[in-house]
């Protein structure tokens, strides 16, 4: 995906990601994008089986810790396990939008690379369509080693990508008050995890999107501007 513009703010929950049919998370997810507010975006990688990447594995890539704190165990069932994030650097959406280029992931029975490649650098054989991404490592920044962790292929089943931006819903409500930038935008609520308790009048993640003093606000963060979007697959 080549964008120069991806969406940020108070209230926002935007994500870039694959996802396999079926009952989540069996068939996988890896989020390539994905955050709330204005905290920081990470990559990971959500399965039903159980695989937990081998940490050497990953480091052959560069110091890439796991930002779930998982201890890179991918298998996902929430509130207690949340699948395996290694990143190399995490920056918030605002960030992301300052440095526009490319992200893109490789999917092989293997493993699972992210990249992200500067609007300067980015290279000839992506930009006549015949990409090489053997030769991309240069700007990985989240690595997953399926298969040299002793975890089988096939808990990445077939993917199909989506792009969407959400907004408050049971992440983005209910840590309104940890932002220290969103958290002063509205007086007399409170943070709200929906999934537990319907609450609307009283969060203030709902207030604040739903009321008309926002529009402004919204209409320059929570946006997506997206030259393309393609998919390769090798023959």
């Amino acid at each position: 995906m080549k964008y120069s513009h991806v969406p940020y703010g108070c209230g926002t929950w935007p994500a870039f990601f694959t996802l396999g049919r079926g009952p989540w998370p069996d068939a996988g997810e890896v989020d390539i994008l994905e955050y709330v507010n204005n905290d920081v975006s990470k990559s990971s990688m959500h399965i039903g089986a159980s695989c937990t990447l081998n940490a050497a594995a990953v480091d052959k890539k560069g110091s890439m810790p796991d930002r779930n704190n998982m201890n890179y165990n991918c298998r996902t069932s929430y509130p207690g396990h949340l699948g395996c994030a290694p990143n190399k650097w995490m920056k918030t959406g605002q960030g992301w939008s300052q440095d526009p280029g490319v992200v893109a992931m490789e999917w092989t029975p293997d493993f699972v690379k992210i990249f992200f490649i500067p609007q300067g650098a980015i290279p000839n054989d992506l930009s006549v369509d015949a990409p090489t991404p053997e030769d991309w490592d240069q700007w990985l920044f989240s690595y997953y080693p399926i298969t040299e962790s002793g975890c089988s292929a096939e808990v990445m089943q077939a993917q199909q990508l989506v792009m969407q931006i959400g907004f408050c819903g049971d992440w983005a409500s209910k840590v309104w008050h940890l932002d220290a930038t969103c958290k002063p935008l509205m007086k007399q609520c409170r943070s709200v995890d929906p999934l537990h308790e319907y609450a609307p009048q009283e969060d203030c993640c709902t207030q604040f999107i739903e009321s008309p003093e926002q529009d402004e606000y919204l209409k320059e963060r929570a946006y997506f501007n997206i030259s393309w979007v393609k998919v390769f697959q090798k023959t």
